[in-house]
């Protein structure tokens, strides 16, 4: 729950706060240094989810390999996304968020596939 929220608050931030600071400064050629402090708070709030959503990510795979209900495949496939997920983001600084989608994508197929 909380990846979703700091995933909604930097959302909220880019696509409400951006396009009037992106305003401002074409109008007056000055950006306001509220903006510059709320963009790193909204910046803390996207590694908030994406750290959040590795780990995640990585029980959601623990869970599936000791289930046993579903491939053990799917399980490595999810805690090693997991992994590279945080791991990508730690060296990399960003990763775009569709990647966090995938593996509880793989995940949703494989439940609605096995009628678990």
């Amino acid at each position: 729950m909380w990846s979703a929220v700091a995933f909604l608050i930097a959302m909220v931030f880019r696509l409400s706060v951006t396009p009037v600071a992106a305003k401002t400064f074409v109008s007056t050629g000055v950006v306001d240094p509220t903006y510059d402090m709320l963009r790193h708070w909204s910046s803390g709030m996207f590694a908030t989810f994406t750290i959040l959503a590795g780990v995640s990510i990585v029980a959601l795979g623990l869970a599936v390999l000791l289930g046993a209900a579903l491939p053990v495949l799917l399980g490595w496939t999810m805690v090693i996304l997991g992994a590279v997920i945080v791991g990508g983001f730690v060296v990399a600084g960003d990763i775009p968020p569709f990647v966090a989608y995938l593996p509880t994508a793989a995940l949703g197929v494989s439940l609605l596939v096995s009628g678990s």
